[in-house]
C-alpha cells in the first residue's frame, strides 16, 4: 500500500458524498471506495476484492 494512506488527502466535500451508497475514486492511481459503516462512520478501503479480483463497487451495482 502506498505511503499516501498515512496522511489526509481531500477527495470530495462531505456534503457531496452519497448518503446510501459507496463513493468510488482514485488517488495516486489506486482505486478506493468510501462508505458509511453500520455505525455511520466513514470508512475507506481499496476498491478491489481479493477473492473475486473485481472492484467492490461499480456504478450499476455494489458488492458492499
Amino acid at each position: 500500500m502506498c505511503q499516501a494512506v498515512r496522511c489526509w488527502d481531500p477527495v470530495t466535500f462531505i456534503q457531496d458524498l452519497p448518503k446510501n451508497r459507496p463513493y468510488s475514486f482514485s488517488l495516486s492511481d489506486e482505486p478506493l471506495v468510501i462508505f458509511r459503516n453500520q455505525d455511520g462512520k466513514l470508512t475507506c478501503l481499496s476498491d478491489h476484492c481479493p477473492h473475486r479480483a473485481a472492484k467492490l463497487f461499480e456504478r450499476s451495482h455494489s458488492l458492499l
